[in-house]
């Protein structure tokens, strides 16, 4: 059994606490109750964490893990287009072993984070294993790329042989990501749909990213089209002339909930598709700011009852994998945005968006033992002034759990094994 006491408890669900303790067995959240109610049973481990405010585990509901080491040799780009052929010159002198370092890399600073649910977009099948030993619960999106409908076949092929190597775990799922509506064919997006639908898998797909992407859907020009062009257009390609949402929803897309990438320009019409579909959209902050986009519609969307979630892309556009930090950037942008709403998106909002909701995202007995803490400046304070510290620029990440495995701990390097092994008498 374990016990963590904190100075103060945000249960993800609008509650504070203060001097409360919660106590621990296997996977599952046992009781929440104050400090010092009862005795602890001499096989107990107490951690005891300070000036903390444990919260529901963070969930980075979009990363690319396999790109974490591309982040000192991407450099800026104006236009979104030569950022990606930045991202293609960087990684194609890779092999194997520098994807799957990358991934390890990540999944380290991701833990670190307090991330205990992530939504990771994958390439390399063989780095499944690392996510499974990491403790982490995951949806990896298996990411398909090809324009060309005359190797359709063969793409889709490769894809079926990589999700026959991943591993069979309740906790490392697997989705389907077609990159985008411009760098995937009808034919292989129709295949996509068809399958993620008949396995009951998650689609994802990176959405009205750039306003590149919508000129070229309605009218086949500008920066995405001379992008195309350098790795061949199909003869007869023409196109659908019409927004990127309202294509994919002719192509049955939307026939399920789905995880929608960026959506940063969308129209009210699109509005109502998503959230029609009980599809789930996820804004990353900072990758936003970075490539100079408007004022993201997240909170017309919150409005509309979309579901939004939080995610920090990947290093080659943005400066950490911390979830936190996004929360405390999104704050910084939109003061006007309780506090509460910020955490839901960074929690709920994220397993949500993965098809991983259920029993986490809020601390209460007998949910998932799934939880963060963060370390805050001595203070007394109450409801939401309590978040006020979590947002605040010193707060730092602490511990974490996932399913009651220890992630991190910033005091003791030896934590995972030593508390694991109180878990199991």
């Amino acid at each position: 059994m374990l016990i963590i006491r904190s100075k103060y408890l945000a249960d993800g669900a609008s509650r504070v606490s203060e001097g409360v303790e919660v106590v621990i067995e296997g996977k599952y959240v046992l009781a929440i109750r104050p400090q010092g109610s009862a005795s602890a049973s001499p096989d107990s481990t107490v951690i005891d964490l300070g000036f903390a405010v444990l919260m529901p585990g963070l969930v980075n509901a979009h990363t690319h893990l396999e790109l974490t080491l591309a982040q000192t040799d991407v450099k800026p780009k104006r236009r979104f287009t030569d950022w990606i052929r930045e991202i293609v010159r960087v990684t194609s002198a890779w092999g194997e072993d520098e994807f799957n370092s990358s991934v390890e890399a990540g999944l380290r600073l991701i833990g670190e984070s307090g991330t205990t649910a992530l939504g990771d977009i994958s390439r390399n099948a063989r780095a499944m294993r690392k996510y499974v030993k990491s403790g982490i619960r995951a949806r990896i999106f298996y990411e398909v790329i090809d324009f060309n409908p005359r190797t359709a076949g063969k793409t889709f092929d490769a894809l079926l042989a990589r999700i026959d190597k991943h591993p069979r775990n309740d906790n490392v799922l697997i989705g389907i990501a077609p990159h985008t509506p411009y760098t995937v064919s009808t034919d292989v997006l129709k295949q996509c749909i068809k399958l993620a639908h008949e396995n009951d898998w998650r689609l994802c797909i990176h959405l009205a990213e750039t306003e590149a992407e919508i000129e070229f859907l309605k009218q086949g020009t500008g920066e995405i089209r001379e992008f195309r062009e350098e790795f061949g257009i199909p003869r007869g390609w023409r196109p659908p002339e019409m927004s990127s949402v309202r294509y994919l929803e002719r192509l049955g897309f939307f026939d399920q909930p789905c995880t929608l990438i960026h959506c940063n320009y969308v129209s009210e019409d699109d509005f109502c598709i998503i959230e029609q579909s009980a599809s789930s959209v996820v804004f990353c902050p900072r990758s936003h700011s970075y490539f100079g986009h408007g004022n993201h519609p997240f909170l017309r969307m919150l409005d509309c009852g979309i579901n939004v979630a939080l995610g920090t892309d990947s290093l080659a556009s943005s400066p950490t994998l911390s979830i936190l930090d996004e929360m405390k950037f999104l704050h910084g942008e939109h003061t006007e945005v309780p506090l509460q709403t910020i955490l839901r998106m960074a929690t709920q909002n994220g397993l949500e968006a993965l098809g991983l909701a259920g029993n986490a995202g809020a601390l209460s007995n007998g949910s998932f033992a799934d939880l963060v803490a963060v370390a805050v400046l001595s203070d007394e304070s109450d409801g939401e002034d309590v978040l006020k510290l979590v947002f605040a620029e010193q707060s730092e990440v602490v511990f974490s759990l996932a399913e009651g495995t220890v992630l991190y701990d910033a005091h003791d390097a030896d934590s995972r094994e030593s508390i694991d092994r109180a878990q199991r008498h």
